[in-house]
């Protein structure tokens, strides 16, 4: 084998092959000695190889667990953003947005039945929620439209090169308000958004919500255990005035058609169960946008449900996660109908 015009005594090939893709991160590489004989620059490159598989060892050992990293959104206020990785091929990313008093991180089983799927999942905390900070950490600063920019930022900041399945959207309670609100205004036009995944969104609220206005974990979920990683914080609506105004204003404004495209699933709890959201409200909003589609929208409701729908105690949080993951291989497939192949306690309606 010659190289630049000279007889080289060892030829050494390897192959480092890196997937764009985050998931399908590995490394090959073989190395073919043609003599015996190894040089200095031989073993130099032997030992680049070896210490290349070893990183991509690691990274492929953090698929299904979550990573997280702070994004200065603006000036003054970072987030927490996750991402979580399948262990095989990227089939679409889904990019969730959690409710009040939530954090990104209190959804890891809904999170895991989408990787598990092979969905990458990203995620991030609201201002005032879970470990986003700065000066203007304070969601009461911020707008819809404002989220709305730092979720289409976060999707930016966590995209990869070379992308090849959709874009969906979830969210549950004001996060599936804020995912609403962003398929009406159609953001994220860079990419597409290619489904959405409703859980009791806040397209219609009460008054007061939880238990006389603040949020309690007896009121958001039947589970005893939920998978919660921190406190509910802020604890009530009440505390942040500017931003609960901005809510009703933006419930309101719900009610106008979404994308006639675009496929989207909703799935509501209990009528007097969900203490968050005005669930017969929430209905009607799904059966009106479903009159306007001309792709699926299926709902489902799960009587007897608390608000916390996806961390619901056995067969009802398992049927919720069952649907999400369903509906999103459906978008992944290009399917143009939905219909459940798993049976359980939420029918659709």
């Amino acid at each position: 084998m010659t190289i630049d015009g000279k007889e080289s005594r060892a030829f050494r090939e390897y192959i480092i092959f890196r997937s764009k893709r985050v998931s399908a991160q590995f490394i090959h590489f073989r190395i073919i000695f043609v003599s015996g004989e190894v040089d200095s620059v031989s073993m130099k490159t032997t030992i680049f190889a070896l210490v290349a598989l070893a990183a991509s060892f690691n990274t492929f050992a953090q698929a299904g667990k979550l990573k997280t990293r702070m994004l200065e959104v603006k000036v003054g206020l970072s987030v927490r953003v996750s991402e979580m990785l399948p262990k095989g091929d990227v089939k679409g990313d889904i990019l969730y947005l959690h409710g009040f008093g939530d954090r990104l991180d209190n959804h890891m089983p809904l999170f895991k039945a989408w990787t598990d799927k092979g969905f990458r999942v990203i995620s991030f905390d609201l201002p005032s929620h879970g470990e986003s900070k700065g000066l203007f950490n304070n969601i009461d600063l911020h707008s819809f439209e404002d989220i709305i920019g730092f979720a289409e930022k976060v999707e930016r900041f966590t995209r990869e090169d070379d992308i090849d399945g959709p874009f969906m959207l979830a969210g549950w309670s004001t996060g599936g308000l804020l995912a609403v609100r962003a398929a009406q205004k159609e953001a994220f036009a860079e990419r597409g958004v290619e489904g959405v995944i409703l859980f009791a969104p806040a397209v219609s609220v009460p008054a007061l919500v939880g238990r006389k206005g603040f949020l309690t974990q007896e009121s958001l979920t039947s589970n005893p255990n939920p998978p919660h990683m921190g406190e509910i914080t802020p604890k009530s609506p009440l505390l942040k005035p500017i931003f609960s105004g901005r809510l009703l204003v933006n419930a309101a404004a719900a009610n106008k058609s979404l994308p006639h495209d675009l496929p989207v699933i909703t799935i509501v709890a209990g009528e007097t169960e969900d203490l968050y959201v005005n669930t017969p409200k929430v209905k009607e909003w799904a059966v009106e946008q479903r009159l306007n589609a001309r792709f699926m929208r299926p709902a489902y409701q799960c009587k007897s449900a608390f608000h916390e729908l996806d961390n619901e105690p056995g067969l009802v949080g398992q049927n919720v996660r069952d649907l999400a993951v369903e509906f999103a291989q459906a978008i992944a497939s290009g399917q143009d109908t939905f219909k459940s192949k798993v049976s359980g306690p939420c029918k659709s309606f």
